[in-house]
């Protein structure tokens, strides 16, 4: 046992925090006006992040309406749209989207959010993307982009979404 006293490596959420990832909309509301909207957490990440990944759409809409920055990203490089397309919530990406979020940001990987859809094979949400002007030839820091990924997979349906000119 470790005698060592000094802080470990969890991060406590704040109040506001835990009522966004536990989408506890009533606790949300009571907190929200007294809140510093523009809150980062030790991972970089802001509370649109926290709802993104966490699927409340109606708390990401209201934090967009306050202002809270669409396309910051976390350490990972992460925008608030890359944790939407992380748990496949086509709602969410859909408002992030049509709220202009960059669709041209990268994580610490070279990956803009196309490449997350189609990696997640989620065609919806692929075709979203592509509709509002997703790059499917923009390639990742290994040289991936996301048709390679789909032609390497033999992803027909993908391969004609993302290059009509394929057939």
């Amino acid at each position: 046992m470790s005698d060592d006293q000094g802080e470990d490596d969890i991060y406590i959420h704040t109040d506001l925090e835990t009522a966004i990832i536990q989408g506890d909309k009533e606790r949300y509301d009571s907190l929200i006006e007294d809140a510093d909207v523009q809150h980062r957490s030790d991972n970089g990440s802001n509370l649109l992040h926290k709802a993104a990944f966490s699927g409340e759409t109606e708390i990401a809409s209201d934090l967009i309406e306050r202002g809270v920055d669409i396309d910051a990203q976390d350490d990972e490089g992460s925008t608030p749209l890359h944790r939407a397309l992380n748990v496949e919530n086509y709602e969410l990406a859909k408002l992030l989207v049509e709220s202009d979020a960059d669709l041209n940001i990268e994580d610490v990987h070279g990956n803009q959010p196309l490449w997350r859809a189609v990696f997640k094979a989620n065609y919806e949400l692929t075709k979203l993307l592509l509709e509002h002007g997703a790059d499917p030839t923009h390639e990742n820091n290994v040289g991936e982009s996301p048709l390679s990924i789909a032609q390497d997979a033999d992803a027909e349906k993908f391969i004609q979404l993302l290059d009509p000119d394929s057939q």
